[in-house]
């Protein structure tokens, strides 16, 4: 009976890890297209959106940092850079 709850909650966990990184990348590859078609603004929405689920991800800190500088926000630029 124990065995079984443990594999229960692995398996719990194990789908919800999944649906966010897919939600994390959802959100990403959005935020990309709206940066590719000079969208910063949708784009930086998206990226907050990713980091939400993942605050850890460089890669979604240095493309809000781009959207941010090709918006003349230098300063915020440079905050996400260094997270």
């Amino acid at each position: 009976m124990r065995h079984n709850l443990v594999l229960i909650v692995n398996i719990v966990f194990l789908v919800g890890f999944t649906l966010s990184l897919t939600d994390t990348e959802e959100w990403f590859d959005a935020g990309n297209r709206y940066l590719k078609n000079g969208d910063y603004e949708k784009a930086i929405e998206c990226f907050d959106r990713a980091l939400e689920l993942s605050p850890e991800n460089d890669d979604i800190w240095y493309n809000k940092g781009v959207a941010h500088k090709r918006q003349g926000e230098t300063d915020i630029a440079l905050e996400c850079y260094e997270k």
